[in-house]
């Protein structure tokens, strides 16, 4: 029977940040992390393909306002030469056109019925709701009905393959579509004086209003793994172990313990933390599968440049399969030996399979590539539950799930994608930080 302090469930993020802060606060403690994946990260990996390295998606990390979780996630001797971002240039591809100005949709794009759509949004009642029933509705109140039609519905079609009306009001920003443009700069500034408008409308650019934060990646050419690596080094080092392709059974009490049955057998702890989404194994924990939609990844290399400067990009066009394309060498300092690096992430559909040659067709169609044969294909993953979609009614019913959790399991402590509520991963580190310290003073650590 394994022995610890600290249990923590879940090896991505969200657990190894609250393995390194009870490492750091308490260096006695016994900590162990368990996941049922074969390595840690989650979707947080990279892949190699003949020396090329590339992600499983866009992850950027951005650095939090607290120092002391900078100090531990990015050690600074370790990080010292990480490359350091003040900006992340995003930008979007919509209605035939490269915009490299904002992640956000310009409306104004399209020519043919932006007008139409600038008249409605004016029409509308311009009075934000607490809550809307779903995506349909608040998308007519909020915009109208033209950009009802002519983006939410064919995009949120594309991305998540349901009508607007089974979708919670708050599904799109899950694909960076939380506000839209419309008109220039001018425009977008009077427009944003009206409180309601102000929450759905975006500037035209990022630079009218910069956010100020900072975002940083490894330098070693590796990857977004090299920052797991490292973290993972650094638990392990302070004496953290791992469990990895181990899943939770049930949880149950053995003076003032908590045993923990798994597939490989029991483990006792002081303290339970719970840093995943699922509750298997919990007492009121019986849940379904979250709705989600499969991810295929594509990676590509070219010795051309890609004609964009932005680290990545988002393609609104309905009628393509793409979704999301990094650019690594943007993020990087390119290193003029080797070769250009691009993932495209495509959000699966049954009815419409992407092949390769659809993928590097539809880079070429956007102008980030001439031609398709300056595109070299260096492998692809496939992620059969990679991106989640939001139903109408699924906060509420996550809600009453974690509520009924957390009632059954009083002494657990739930942070990170552990509660329903967090998503973000800025907002997971730092949620998950902040809850793990309450437990430093409340358990006194073991000492060998």
């Amino acid at each position: 029977m394994h022995e610890t302090d600290y249990l923590i469930v879940g090896a991505g993020i969200s657990g190894l940040t609250a393995a390194l802060t009870l490492l750091n606060k308490c260096p006695q403690a016994k900590v162990t992390i368990l996941d049922s994946a074969s390595e840690a990260g989650g979707l947080l990996r990279s892949v190699s393909y003949d020396d090329k390295s590339f992600d499983f998606g866009t992850h950027i990390p951005e650095m939090s306002s607290d120092s002391e979780l900078n100090s531990l996630l990015f050690p600074a001797d370790k990080c010292a030469d990480w490359h350091r971002l003040t900006a992340l240039k995003t930008g979007n591809y919509f209605a035939g056109k490269m915009n490299e100005q904002s992640q956000f949709l310009n409306v104004t794009y399209a020519t043919d019925w932006f007008n139409k759509a600038l008249y409605e949004l004016l029409q509308t009642s311009a009075e934000s709701q607490p809550s809307y029933p779903n995506l349909d509705v608040f998308s007519r109140l909020r915009y109208g009905q033209c950009v009802t039609e002519k983006v939410f519905s064919p995009l949120m079609t594309k991305f998540t393959g349901m009508a607007l009306n089974e979708l919670s009001s708050k599904a799109a920003a899950y694909y960076g579509m939380a506000r839209l443009i419309y008109g220039d700069a001018r425009c977008a500034a009077n427009l944003k004086k009206i409180a309601a408008f102000d929450e759905v409308l975006a500037y035209p650019s990022d630079t009218q209003k910069p956010r100020q934060a900072t975002w940083i990646y490894p330098s070693d050419g590796k990857g977004i793994g090299s920052w797991i690596t490292l973290l993972t080094d650094n638990i392990r080092q302070l004496g953290g172990h791992f469990i990895f392709n181990c899943k939770i059974e049930a949880v149950s009490h053995q003076q003032g313990n908590l045993v923990i049955q798994t597939q490989a057998g029991q483990l006792t702890a002081r303290q339970l933390i719970w840093t995943i989404p699922a509750y298997s194994g919990l007492q009121g924990g019986h849940q379904q599968r979250p709705a989600s939609r499969a991810v295929a990844i594509y990676h590509f290399h070219s010795k051309t440049k890609p004609a964009t400067s932005q680290h990545y990009l988002y393609c609104y066009d309905a009628a393509m399969h793409s979704y999301r394309i990094t650019f690594y060498d943007n993020i990087q300092q390119h290193d003029s030996a080797a070769c250009y690096r691009c993932s495209v992430e495509v959000i699966e559909n049954d009815e419409r399979i992407a092949t390769v040659d659809d993928i590097k067709a539809e880079l070429v169609t956007m102008g980030l590539f001439n031609h398709v044969d300056e595109i070299i294909h260096a492998g692809s993953i496939s992620l059969p539950f990679g991106f989640p979609i939001l139903k109408a009614g699924d906060e509420q019913s996550r809600a009453e799930i974690f509520a009924k959790v957390k009632h059954h399991n009083p002494e657990i402590l739930f942070c990170g994608r552990g509660k329903p509520q967090v998503f973000f991963m800025t907002d997971v580190l730092l949620d998950t930080y902040q809850e793990t310290l309450t437990l430093i003073p409340a358990v006194e650590c073991h000492h060998d």
